[in-house]
Formats: structure tokens, sequence, C-alpha cells
């Protein structure tokens, strides 16, 4: 099991790095899934793996044009994310060998409910992230069908609307997770 508890994401080894950020204040954090160190405060440019940053997981234009402040996480916020960067974006960025653009990360709860979020978004934990990809329908069925297949998700959903589309994908833990997954496309009405 080693530093982090019960992780059997097979890619827990990119915990590292944030595991030796993290050990620095030695302040014991606990969560369901890891028990780490936590610093009294994590800077927001720290990588979570070697192609995400806590920045792009908190980042929010729609937070900035509102002037809502979606950076001061707790501690049980930045655990969740890493899981969901170490065991399912990290992979996505490796498999497909080009950027994954996130289009929305974490969401405090007043950007949750601005952005149109459900009250008990995943959003709102760490637990998901949107994948955005231009528009581009064939990517988009690679990728939903890559992770559909090779990753241990819990929420797996081909969203959008008239305008644009992305890709929902939570993590919790292995135990906890469902394997859901669907699509949920709007259409508009025909003229």
């Amino acid at each position: 099991m080693g530093a982090f508890g019960q992780a059997k994401c097979p890619h827990a080894s990119l915990l590292a790095p944030l595991a030796q950020v993290l050990k620095k204040k030695k302040k014991k954090l606990t969560s369901k899934n890891f028990t780490i160190f936590a610093p009294k405060s994590i800077s927001t440019d720290m990588n979570i793996t070697d192609n995400f940053t806590l920045e792009e997981m908190l980042s929010s234009a729609t937070a900035r044009a509102h002037g809502i402040n979606n950076y001061d996480v707790p501690y049980e916020i930045v655990i969740a994310l890493t899981k969901l960067c170490v065991c399912i974006l990290q992979p996505i960025r490796e498999h497909f060998k080009e950027p994954v653009i996130i289009s929305s990360g974490y969401r405090c709860p007043n950007l949750n409910k601005i952005v149109g979020g459900v009250t008990n978004s995943q959003h709102i934990k760490g637990q998901a992230a949107d994948i955005y990809l231009d528009g581009d329908t064939k990517r988009e069925a690679e990728y939903f069908s890559w992770i559909r297949k090779n990753l241990d998700y819990d929420q797996l959903i081909l969203e959008g609307n008239e305008k644009t589309s992305w890709i929902h994908v939570s993590y919790i833990s292995p135990k906890k997770n469902r394997k859901k997954s669907w699509m949920q496309l709007q259409k508009t009405s025909g003229a």
C-alpha cells in the first residue's frame, strides 16, 4: 500500500511528487483513501502530475468574470484532484500523447451555482473534470471509448449543447467508482 494507504490506481506512483511537497511541514491529514502529510499552504503552481498543475484544476474564466475566489480549497479537495489527475487525466494524456484541455475542474459551491451545476456535483468535491476537445466529435468518441474500456472511473458522460460538447469524467476511489457512462447531448429544435 505504501504512503498512500488504500490507493490501488495503477498510476499511484505518480503521487510521489505531491507526497514530497506535502511532507515538508509534516502536518498529518487523513482522507478515506490516503494518509499524507500536508503543509500549511499549497502553491497552485505545483505540479500534481507531469502534465497537470493544481492551477489548471482550479482555474475558471467564469469565476474570474464574477469575482469568485475558486482557489481557497481545503486539503481534501487537493487530495481528490490529485487522485483524479493521477488515475484518470494523466493516463489519458499518456495514451493520446497530446495535451488534455480541462474546461472545468474544481468548482466552489458559488461558482457551481452560477454555471448551472447540480447541487451534488462532483466538481464541488474535486472529483470531476470536463475535457474539452474543440468540438471534434471523432476525438470525443475516441476519448470516450478509450476511457470507458481502460480506466476505473466513477462517471463518464459525453455532454453538450448546440454550441459545444465535452467529456465529463469523475473518480472517487477503486471501491466507490460506479463505472457509469452515458451520452447527454442537448439538441436544438429544427427550424
